[in-house]
């Protein structure tokens, strides 16, 4: 009976829920699309400021109509680069079903490390690929984008690459599935 929205909001709250106590903290939202989960965990959470960056203009065109905090804000940006966040700047960072599109993980890393405080916390949700898959796909119903899928020991490597701490892996393909049941004509 939940809404896809509301689908949404409970896959942010279960990956949330592994990190803690966000009050006073400043959160990065990295590929954060049109901002509903940035307007979410406002709405819900005492964080600090919250920063979501997408490279996609007309998304943020979408974030920015739909949520006019002061202490939210949304900002174009290459999540491969992220030129605009200064080093060091944040204590949460966030990639929920977003890095299956950027076609340098470890650049990504690269940054996410420069940019994440000395006790930070980053959280990745990500499709992975199964091992022998080459990490390139064109999924059938958007032929115009290409996606580059890694497999978990890949994220191990990028992760001790640039010295961040790999703590944890769960699969939820199960329950994400189950989310998109009766949505399956916006999949």
């Amino acid at each position: 009976s939940e809404t896809l929205e509301e689908r949404q909001h409970n896959l942010v709250e279960h990956c949330l829920s592994y990190i803690g106590d966000l009050k006073g903290k400043d959160l990065l939202e990295v590929g954060c699309g049109n901002g509903l989960n940035c307007h979410y965990i406002d709405l819900r959470h005492e964080t600090g400021k919250i920063v979501g960056i997408d490279l996609n203009n007309a998304n943020l065109d979408l974030a920015r109509m739909n949520h006019k905090h002061s202490k939210v804000s949304f900002i174009q940006d290459d999540a491969q680069e992220l030129l605009s966040i200064p080093d060091h700047s944040i204590d949460v960072i966030i990639c929920i079903e977003s890095a299956f599109h950027y076609p340098d993980k470890n650049a990504f890393f690269q940054q996410i490390k420069r940019v994440l405080r000395q006790e930070g916390v980053f959280l990745i949700v990500d499709i992975i690929r199964s091992p022998g898959n080459n990490g390139k796909s064109w999924w059938f119903w958007n032929k115009r984008k290409l996606f580059f899928h890694a497999n978990e020991e890949e994220y191990h490597r990028y992760s001790s690459d640039n010295s961040l701490i790999f703590k944890q892996t769960e699969n939820i393909t199960d329950r994400i599935i189950r989310g998109y049941e009766g949505h399956l004509s916006w999949i």
